[in-house]
């Protein structure tokens, strides 16, 4: 049996052959290779050389695919939100997005999800751009309850192996890609903002409460983990420090401080509530306390100070990727008094947040603190935070009292996450006045599905 090899011009060689036998013009027998192996081994390193150049262009050409389907997969295109109130359950699913003319098509697979343990994965079988109207024919689910608040994600098909890994930051650190990560979705609040301290003034002058601190803002979006670096800083925006009380006579108030911005590397971040200002010897001067805006949603404001404390202000948010925010509450003012007014003055009360809250979407509901109450020096109740490490902003805090003759009502503290402090309540010259209430700290949750 005689062995060939042939160099074919189609993979880099030239089209000569060689064989194991005594040939007189192929053969490395009889003393051929004495003439025929070296320009035999030179055609080999050619071929071999094609092959490999050949081998990267394919390579390139896959790694060209798949960063055009991770692109796609990302775009805004593949992703809108609703907020349809829609129960978690298997079966057909009708709905409307928020958002029109999106890449969305028969037959695709997609994430319904309100976060990372209440979602519903199907195949779409109705979808009109132009209204947002879509069908989903829900094929798994988790989670349970009824919810308005939804992420719609294509997605691949459902892989009922899949692993949930979720990771809760309510300080700051790194987080580290899991091996075989899929999908990653980040959500986050931001620190709350701080209550202003009351005026301090002789009674024939305004002396105005503080004003309540902002709430936290809110964000959420999901990532195909291809596109995220490891690891990634996770920074979680501290509330707002408590302020004291005034100690030098016709001084104003001093200013809350801002909660700080909340992020997951350069990928989303949402900034903090914005302090409440100090009390003056005017009135209506306390209403710029929140307008720090996050990238997904206007925030829930803090309360200005007045004769009596306002309530703090639960203010309709709409976030760029989740509809209906779940931020925090703005604290409530301080009370004070007018010129040459001795009249006591109640704190207002922080922002409650209810099902029926534009800032709370749960199923229960989380009471803003009380205000401080003038007649019987009743001081202010802190707002009420969230159940532990769940993605939801707390309540606002109350603001404090004015008593003349009296040291000012302190401003109670928002409740976690990111809810926003009461301001403190002013007080007559020789007494101290109220203090702002502390804004709460935010928090990130990282959910991995790989």
């Amino acid at each position: 049996m005689v062995n060939s090899a042939t160099f074919s011009a189609g993979v880099g060689g030239d089209g000569s052959t060689v064989t194991d036998d005594s040939n007189g013009t192929t053969g490395l027998g009889a003393g051929g290779h004495l003439t025929r192996f070296e320009p035999a081994l030179a055609q080999f390193v050619a071929v071999a050389a094609d092959v490999v150049v050949t081998a990267g262009e394919v390579i390139t050409q896959t790694d060209a695919a798949a960063a055009s389907v991770v692109t796609a997969i990302g775009a805004s295109g593949t992703s809108a939100t609703s907020t349809t109130s829609l129960a978690i359950e298997t079966g057909s699913k009708s709905f409307t997005l928020a958002q029109t003319g999106k890449d969305f098509a028969l037959g695709m697979s997609v994430m319904v999800s309100f976060n990372a343990t209440n979602w519903m994965h199907g195949d779409i079988t109705a979808y009109n751009s132009g209204t947002g109207a879509i069908t989903v024919q829900v094929l798994t689910i988790g989670g349970s309850g009824t919810h308005a608040a939804w992420t719609v994600t294509i997605v691949g098909p459902f892989n009922s192996s899949a692993v949930t890994v979720v990771e809760t930051f309510t300080a700051s650190g790194n987080w580290t890609k899991p091996t075989g990560a899929l999908w990653v979705e980040v959500e986050m609040i931001g620190g709350g903002g701080s209550g202003g301290g009351g005026r301090r003034h002789a009674t024939g002058n305004p002396r105005s409460g503080g004003g309540g601190g902002a709430a936290g803002g809110h964000g959420r979006w999901m990532f195909p983990a291809s596109v995220l670096g490891s690891p990634i800083s996770v920074t979680v925006g501290a509330g707002g420090a408590a302020v004291a009380g005034t100690l030098v006579d016709n001084t104003n108030g001093s200013a809350g401080g801002d909660g700080g911005t909340s992020s997951f590397g350069t990928w989303l971040a949402v900034p903090g509530g914005q302090k409440g200002n100090g009390g003056t010897d005017t009135f209506g001067n306390q209403g710029v306390y929140g307008s720090g805006v996050p990238v997904s949603r206007t925030p829930s404001f803090g309360a200005s100070d007045g004769r009596t404390g306002a309530t703090g202000t639960c203010t309709t948010g709409n976030s760029v990727a989740t509809g209906p925010s779940f931020g925090g509450g703005g604290g409530g003012g301080g009370g004070g008094a007018g010129a040459g007014s001795t009249t006591g003055a109640d704190g207002g009360a922080g922002c409650t947040l209810t099902s029926a809250s534009p800032k709370f979407a749960h199923a229960y509901s989380l009471a803003g603190g009380a205000g401080g109450i003038s007649s019987s020096s009743t001081a202010a109740t802190a707002g009420a935070s969230s159940t532990a490490n769940m993605p939801a902003g707390g309540a606002g805090g109350g603001g404090g009292y004015y008593k003349t003759g009296a040291a000012g009502g302190a401003g109670a503290d928002g409740g976690t996450y990111g809810g926003g402090g009461g301001g403190g309540g002013a007080s007559d010259n020789t007494f101290t006045s109220g203090g702002g209430g502390a804004g709460k700290i935010g928090i990130v949750i990282v959910t991995t599905w790989k």
